[in-house]
């Protein structure tokens, strides 16, 4: 026989509270990198005088310059790896973009995660 689970223990499912571990610790590193180890390399201070010296359209073309850059990196993936949907590709591109930019010695991990 097997027995049945009652509306009282089917609000929690199996995995829960590893998946509140897991964004908990995550939201922990990127909180200590952004309050203990960035301030030790740059200036907050210094970074938001440099953006809000610049004037709409200057701002405008790094953002587009920064998303352009990213989508030409999701055709060179689609190009190599023809099976593979526009979708994936940024999946991929941007996952390893992540670890990269948030890790230590994130490019090697970078090249794991892809």
């Amino acid at each position: 026989m097997r027995a049945v689970r009652g509306p009282e223990t089917a609000w929690l499912r199996p995995g829960t509270g590893r998946k509140l571990l897991r964004t908990g610790l995550s939201a922990a590193v990127v909180a200590v990198i952004f309050w203990f180890a960035l301030p030790r390399f740059a200036s907050y201070r210094t970074v938001w005088a440099s953006i809000s010296a610049m004037t709409w359209p200057q701002a405008l073309f790094i953002a587009v310059a920064a998303a352009a850059s990213m989508a030409s990196g999701w055709i060179v993936i689609c190009s190599v790896l023809p099976s593979i949907r526009l979708r994936a590709a940024a999946l991929v591109n941007l996952g390893s973009s992540a670890v990269a930019n948030t890790l230590p010695a994130g490019g090697a991990l970078a090249m794991g995660v892809s």
